[in-house]
């Protein structure tokens, strides 16, 4: 499962939006709808939670294979609805809101706007590489990049805890799926159980692996210098409490998602 890494590119709609927004709040009290507005398009929400119906229909399908099951026309419809990226992107707003208050995502968002990660979004978003990045990885085994260039793309995904950000989701994925297999072959699926320490590991690497090829496609435009300026703002206070806050609200989202299949498969 591909998903972009967080916080590369802002559009220009949002910028103007929570500027406008800013200027025009006359009562003090600042709504954080536009503030989640940034985040969300600023880290690639629509576009990580528009696979994720695939993704858990994937792994349900593993679960319920191993019990010689076939997932059926009518629980893939439910499992389409339910992780419809609408309505998760709905679950991931109300997450938002049950983590945080309002100045903590409109400095979250601010993040995005300003400093050196607001500098790597200006110059990625009118940037367009050359090729797909399916292509690109394939050319990087006949051209490797430099190692100082990858050393500090690799200093931005892990401020990022990219890694971490893929795991979390898989797994909130695959425990949902285990749940709904046991309704749908009556209980004879596999329990859920947690990744061992190999596994993990092994899952984390190539996440990290996967998140630096993103970057070395994505952020040809962005020096060394502002790359590492980006990741060392990822890694202040203010950063790591926004990777990990919009990390676990997307994975409540996935979490409700699987829980509403469940009720209604077996209601």
């Amino acid at each position: 499962m591909g998903l972009v890494p967080l916080g590369v590119l802002v559009g220009p709609a949002a910028v103007h939006a929570q500027e406008d927004s800013l200027a025009s709040d006359d009562s003090g009290a600042q709504d954080d709808s536009v503030a989640i507005e940034v985040i969300l398009e600023s880290s690639f929400a629509d576009d990580v939670l528009m696979g994720q119906a695939e993704a858990f229909l994937f792994a349900l399908g593993q679960v319920t294979e191993s019990a010689g099951e076939v997932v059926g026309g009518e629980a893939e419809a439910i499992v389409r609805e339910e992780f419809a990226p609408d309505r998760l992107r709905g679950h991931v707003i109300d997450a938002l809101r049950e983590r945080a208050r309002v100045e903590e995502l409109v400095e979250a968002s601010e993040l995005f706007l300003n400093g050196p990660i607001g500098r790597v979004n200006g110059l990625v978003a009118t940037y367009e590489p050359d090729e797909s990045l399916d292509v690109f990885m394939r050319s990087l085994r006949s051209t490797p990049p430099r190692p100082e260039r990858v050393d500090v793309l690799t200093e931005l995904a892990d401020a990022q805890q990219t890694a971490v950000f893929y795991l979390l989701l898989d797994e909130t994925a695959r425990e949902g799926a285990h749940r709904v297999a046991s309704l749908i072959t009556d209980g004879r699926s596999a329990s859920y159980e947690e990744l061992a320490p190999a596994s993990r590991e092994e899952q984390l690497r190539r996440g990290r692996e996967f998140a630096v090829a993103t970057y070395l496609h994505r952020l040809q435009p962005v020096d060394d210098s502002l790359a590492a300026s980006a990741a060392e703002a990822y890694r202040s206070e203010r950063g790591q409490w926004f990777v990990e806050t919009y990390a676990r609200a997307l994975a409540d989202a996935l979490q409700l998602a699987a829980l509403r299949v469940a009720g209604r498969l077996s209601g």
